[in-house]
C-alpha cells in the first residue's frame, strides 16, 4: 500500500511535492520527483545540490519503506516554486 502511494505521489501531474517521515525522526521534502528511485521495498531520496534550481541530486538516501512513519502532501502555501 505505501509503495503504490509513494508511486502515485512520485507520478502525479502536475506534481506536487510531499514529506516523507521516518520512524527515527528524520523528515524529507520531495520536490523533484525525477531524483527519486523507488524499488520494491525501498525508496533513494535524492537531495538535491544547495541553491540549484535544476533538479540534480547531491546525494541519495537509502531508505527501506519499512522505515517510513507518515507520507503527507505539502501544504500548497508552503511550497516553493520549482520552474
Amino acid at each position: 500500500m505505501l509503495r503504490e502511494r509513494l508511486q502515485h505521489l512520485l507520478r502525479q501531474r502536475p506534481f506536487r511535492p510531499f514529506r516523507i517521515e521516518l520512524n527515527d525522526g528524520r523528515v524529507f521534502e520531495i520536490h523533484f520527483p525525477e531524483i527519486n528511485l523507488l524499488g520494491q521495498s525501498y525508496i533513494d531520496i535524492g537531495i538535491p545540490e544547495p541553491d540549484n534550481p535544476d533538479p540534480y541530486y547531491d546525494h541519495l538516501v537509502f531508505v527501506p519503506l519499512s522505515l517510513i512513519r507518515h507520507v503527507e502532501l505539502l501544504p500548497e502555501a508552503a511550497v516553493p516554486e520549482t520552474r
